[in-house]
């Protein structure tokens, strides 16, 4: 018989991933700090306050609703949580990335991932979620060069002018 260590800190992580996977976007929020900062180094990108931070996340929910976590391994300090995250989803939906946002592919994209959950007290403070995202585009079929044109196209749509 096998026994699950659990922790407070890791509760609450494991939480965090459930209400993602939910969308339960007020459960997720709820285990945030007010000035909690969230950091996706793939995309440069970095988000504060519970507000701004689910509004990325849903963008990635949007486009991959039915997303799934499994957790791979955790690690744990006095006030980090680390976890290696198997991401798994079909793009059904808009991806909004930093080229751009890339059109529905139909395509199941599988990604390993790095998050590290700094807390303050019992809520999340800090999230760094490391990714390989060429990975990600290269399993949905999109090269950054195609997403890039597909950027100007759209770009030059909302302008009203003829892509370059």
């Amino acid at each position: 018989m096998s026994t699950v260590m659990t922790t407070p800190k890791l509760d609450t992580f494991r939480e965090l991933l459930a209400a993602f996977t939910r969308k339960d976007w007020e459960a997720y929020k709820a285990r945030l700090a007010p000035d909690a900062v969230y950091e996706e180094t793939a995309t440069h990108l970095r988000f504060s306050g519970p507000e701004e931070i689910v509004e990325w996340l849903r963008a990635w929910t949007t486009a991959f609703p039915d997303v799934r976590a499994t957790v791979m391994s955790t690690t744990e300090s006095p006030n980090e949580i680390m976890a290696e995250v198997a991401w798994e989803g079909t793009h059904s939906g808009p991806l909004a990335v930093p080229m751009g946002t890339i059109p529905p592919t139909g395509k199941v994209g599988n990604l390993r991932a790095v998050l590290v959950n700094v807390f303050a007290g019992d809520r999340v403070r800090e999230i760094r979620h490391y990714f390989d995202l060429m990975d990600l585009l290269g399993q949905l079929g999109v090269t950054p060069g195609a997403a890039v044109a597909e950027a100007e196209v759209e770009a030059a749509a909302v302008q009203g002018a003829a892509p370059s």
